[in-house]
């Protein structure tokens, strides 16, 4: 028996990350399937009366990502958790008593599956989003720019500072040299770019915007400028995770209005339509304004993410978005309208 193929770096939980193994017809054996975080034996696939197995470990490995947006701590490069897990299988061996772990058997080189919808490209810097390359952020906000770096690539940030007035103010740079090949994010944190401009003597007040830009080697990962927003103090920043499994960001400028959605259940009897029973809840609704078109084809991976999260002075409130349509090209933008919940929040009986 013999493990011939595997899945490549990177691939998709949400698709197949197939293992290809050869044995003869009268093989009857089992397959351990380890990874996780932390390490751990998360099943068994048993194979026998063929010579030729395709085993898909994709549905094991699904409950194992946990993404969430970086805290508005330091700036710099970080290895962002919950995004990958590391994983192979072991075909013939046998589970250890407590079952943490497998003695013997034939084992496939170590693997990094992704949380992300999309399958994600080795070969060159990526950037993990649709972003565009202009967007705002207040003071007290973070952001992140998360890709794949590869091992042993130098990476750097250069961080341009602007004066309101439009000159140029200071500039710094952060650097990362990646020990293995891995998902990478910079944390844009405004509370950290206002200390290091403390170190330079300098103040975050009297800064309008600053440009960013992200190398990898020679490859420019991403550019963007950011505008200081410190007029939008009651806007609503909604963080979600991307097709790439990465956390994006945006802050909807008015306040989210809110109204009771009643649902009842009634029934039709001999009297006529009664009403049995009912619930209420609080749906609050967001309007992005008067967006360009590449912020608006951005958003809609808003609309589509499984988690989204409300970014508050106390914490991430996670919340479900029940927005099912987002204009298009040609559509109306002053028209689009996100609408949600707090998730996990069952409604009331009325």
């Amino acid at each position: 028996m013999q493990i011939e193929s595997q899945p490549n770096q990177f691939s998709s939980a949400f698709g197949a990350v197939s293992y290809g193994i050869a044995a003869g017809s009268e093989t009857a054996a089992t397959v351990h399937i380890v990874g996780g975080n932390p390490q751990r034996v998360l099943g068994a696939k048993r194979i026998s009366g063929a010579t030729q197995y395709a085993v898909n470990i994709a549905p094991y490995l699904r409950g194992e990502f946990d993404p969430r947006p970086l805290p508005a701590g330091g700036v710099g490069f970080v290895a962002p958790q919950g995004r990958l897990t590391l994983s192979h299988i072991v075909a013939g061996g046998r589970l250890a008593a407590d079952g943490s772990s497998v003695a013997g058997g034939i084992a496939s080189q170590q693997t990094f599956i992704t949380g992300a919808v999309a399958e994600l490209s080795v070969g060159a810097h990526k950037l993990l989003s649709a972003r565009p390359s202009s967007l705002s952020i207040r003071p007290g906000d973070a952001d992140e720019i998360a890709f794949i770096a590869l091992a042993g690539t130098p990476c750097k940030a250069r961080f341009e500072l602007f004066t309101r007035e439009g000159d140029t103010c200071v500039s710094f740079e952060e650097t990362f040299a990646p020990s293995i090949t891995s998902v990478v994010a910079l944390n844009v944190s405004m509370p950290g770019i206002a200390v290091c401009l403390e170190h330079l003597d300098r103040d975050l007040d009297d800064m309008g915007f600053f440009d960013l830009e992200v190398v990898c080697g020679a490859t420019v990962v991403h550019s963007c400028r950011y505008r200081i927003d410190r007029d939008n103090a009651d806007g609503v920043r909604l963080a979600w995770v991307n097709a790439h499994g990465a956390i994006d960001h945006f802050t909807f400028r008015a306040p989210a209005s809110a109204v009771d959605a009643v649902k009842k259940d009634r029934i039709y009897g001999p009297d006529g339509v009664s009403v049995v029973s009912g619930v209420t809840e609080t749906v609050r609704t967001l309007r992005p304004g008067h967006q360009c078109a590449a912020v608006m084809r951005w958003l809609a991976s808003l609309v589509a993410s499984p988690r989204v999260w409300m970014v508050t002075p106390d914490g991430l409130l996670p919340v479900d978005i029940l927005t099912a349509e987002w204009p298009s090209e040609g559509g109306d933008p002053a028209s689009a309208q996100i609408a949600f919940r707090p998730a996990g929040s069952p409604p009331a009986n009325v």
